[in-house]
């Protein structure tokens, strides 16, 4: 069994440290981890001198743009499709390649997959942006405040006039949706593993759209691969809903079929708040 965070892939950007066994997707780099709090499925497609292919090539052709906006516009769509277009030539060698493979194996029923793996790819690849852009922040911030202190200003004049960290977290929500995001992570998941969700703004729209959480009971804890020491600390809840549900997709949108399917979600619960 395996819980999986949802939405970040990197620890690094997760306000509130999850509990112990609690696993971040590894899309098939390296330098994703390999720690016991990373998850990378067997089954993936793309082998890492492909995947690194793939994102060398979208980032390319991305740069030609001034942000996502102009790049999502230009594509006539979301940054979702628009991105699986820019490999088209990669899916397509590399579907070639399971059919020769496999013989009479349908390479169709594995196209979700490739797609979905590069859909986690870039997203682990614009997270290692934004954290490069936040370190950039915090540096900058550092530099000025000593350069201020040198300079002997006030609290007034100490404030940065150009609005530069302003505009750097800004940046932190310069990603594509969370519910685009969604049903490549269910892709993934068996019937025995489950999210684990502590973002309240997507909690929020889930109890909008009319899913509700019950308490999970102490007792189940360490069967699902909770840390048992940590189990008298914890106050979570789960719910179970389909992917569609999940996603905040239409149900006559079909074009997912294993959205259909029911997944289990955790969050952390605790005195009636969920985590801003």
């Amino acid at each position: 069994m395996t819980i999986l965070f949802f939405p970040w892939l990197h620890a690094e950007l997760v306000f509130q440290e999850p509990p112990r066994g609690v696993k971040f997707f590894n899309p098939g780099l390296k330098e994703a981890g390999a720690d016991k709090n990373v998850w990378r499925p067997d089954n993936l497609p793309l082998p890492e001198n492909e995947a690194r292919r793939y994102i060398r090539e979208s980032l390319g052709f991305g740069e030609q743009f001034s942000s996502p906006a102009d790049l999502a516009f230009f594509a006539g769509g979301g940054l979702e499709d628009f991105y699986s277009q820019t490999s088209a030539a990669i899916r397509s060698e590399f579907s070639g390649k399971m059919a020769a493979a496999d013989g009479a194996a349908q390479p169709k029923t594995r196209e979700p997959f490739l797609t979905g793996q590069m859909m986690l790819l870039l997203a682990w690849t614009l997270e290692e942006k934004n954290l490069e852009l936040k370190n950039l922040g915090d540096r900058n911030r550092n530099l000025g405040r000593q350069f201020r202190t040198n300079l002997g200003l006030d609290e007034e004049e100490r404030r940065d006039p150009m609005g530069l960290q302003n505009a750097l977290n800004g940046l932190e929500n310069d990603f594509m949706a969370w519910s685009r995001l969604l049903p490549w992570f269910l892709l993934w998941m068996t019937d025995a593993d489950c999210l684990f969700v502590q973002d309240r703004i997507i909690l929020d729209e889930w109890q909008e759209a009319g899913l509700a959480f019950s308490p999970l009971e102490k007792a189940k804890m360490p069967g699902l691969g909770f840390d048992s020491e940590e189990i008298s600390g914890l106050s979570l809840q789960k719910t179970e809903a389909s992917g569609l549900q999940l996603a905040l997709t239409p149900a006559g949108k079909n074009d997912r079929p294993w959205l259909t399917k029911k997944y289990s979600v955790i969050c952390r619960h605790e005195e009636g708040e969920w985590e801003r």
